[in-house]
């Protein structure tokens, strides 16, 4: 108080004595308002050498969430600056492995002030998806995180250590908040309500946003919330839909990196579906929005006659006869494969509803 003027003194590096302090880990909110009293916005937009704003340097885990808010509502523009390593805040906060809480604060008051000229996302521009001089986004960090912590445990019903829950917990937090917008996800923190923002949604459907996801991170999200399976869409899809729709070419390029001992089943997405499948079948009875079941999509998109699809025929055979397309000399070969791996009860079911079809054939 008696020399104010010297929190705006810089040493040689470049460091304030607010940002030596966020360097160390050695900052709260107290200390945070003290310094605004004292000083003035200058103190929180000074630069270090490598670019770094205080708030980049208090991105560290032995900083509070409290002191991150803090240091956020003090200077919100340094959510916008770069380093020299074009690393915003939310970069590091990846990078250097904070907690979910943390990442969320940050991703959350990111998304509602940067504008990053890279990619789209819900008629905006998506800081998740910046890019910083390694070509690396907060997304793609946290996906690389999960990877490195979770290659030795590729079978998901194996419980997460506390490495491994944190880089899930980081990643379906970053996931979500892409998915359904910072305005959504934000509005169901204040209210404590998660329900209307399942991870399995998200999930699925990132991909036609160009965001890989390994399956095994997929696989963990419906380990861990199996009744979002049953969940649907604003458009009315259920999460058999979406995967079911995926174009079977497509399915190489969504795979996960494999690892050594690891035989790549669960890197795989084209498991994914006969998860959905064992988990919520009576998704199958329903159609989509445009009019198609589970297994019509199935047909439209490729999928190979498997053990996955003639687990959905045996769930609801009745589909085949409002897919488009399937020409009657075909009718034969698809009763025979009914019945040789779906069982006679199948078998009845599908021409149950449809006796023309096997009667048209011998007339």
């Amino acid at each position: 108080m008696t020399n104010p003027e010297w929190i705006s003194v810089c040493n040689n590096a470049g460091y304030s004595p607010l940002q030596i302090l966020c360097k160390q880990g050695r900052i709260d909110d107290r200390i945070v308002t003290l310094f605004s009293r004292v000083g003035s916005l200058a103190v929180f937009s000074t630069v270090d050498l490598g670019g770094n704003t205080p708030l980049h340097s208090a991105v560290r885990e032995e900083t509070g969430v409290e002191a991150l808010r803090a240091l956020i509502c003090a200077y919100p523009e340094a959510l916008r600056m770069k380093t020299i390593f074009d690393d915003t805040p939310l970069h590091l906060a990846c990078i250097r492995r904070l907690s979910a809480e943390a990442v969320r604060k940050v991703a959350l008051a990111s998304s509602h002030g940067l504008e990053v000229a890279l990619a789209h996302c819900n008629g905006r521009i998506s800081p998740l998806l910046a890019q910083n001089t390694a070509g690396q986004t907060p997304i793609v960090i946290a996906v690389e995180e999960f990877r490195r912590v979770s290659h030795s445990c590729c079978c998901v019903g194996t419980s997460y250590n506390t490495e491994q829950q944190r880089a899930f917990d980081v990643l379906a937090t970053l996931v979500k908040i892409l998915y359904y917008g910072p305005r959504d996800s934000e509005a169901n923190q204040y209210a404590g309500d998660d329900s209307k923002q399942g991870l399995v949604l998200a999930c699925l459907s990132l991909h036609r946003r160009g965001i890989r996801l390994d399956p095994l991170f997929i696989r963990g999200a419906l380990n861990r919330f199996p009744e979002e399976a049953r969940c649907v869409d604003e458009e009315g899809n259920y999460p058999l839909h979406i995967e079911a729709g995926i174009p079977i070419e497509k399915m190489s390029l969504l795979d996960g990196h494999l690892y050594s001992g690891c035989e790549g089943g669960c890197h795989q997405r084209i498991g994914i579906l006969r998860i959905l499948l064992e988990i919520y079948p009576e998704a199958t009875q329903s159609r989509t929005p445009s009019g198609n079941f589970g297994l019509g999509l199935m047909i439209q998109n490729g999928r190979p006659w498997d053990g996955t699809f003639a687990l959905a025929v045996r769930t609801f055979p009745q589909a085949f006869h409002c897919v488009r397309g399937i020409k009657s000399k075909l009718t034969p070969r698809i009763v025979e494969k009914v019945y040789n791996e779906c069982g006679i009860d199948t078998l009845f079911a599908f021409i149950h509803t449809r006796p023309d079809l096997v009667s048209d054939q011998y007339a």
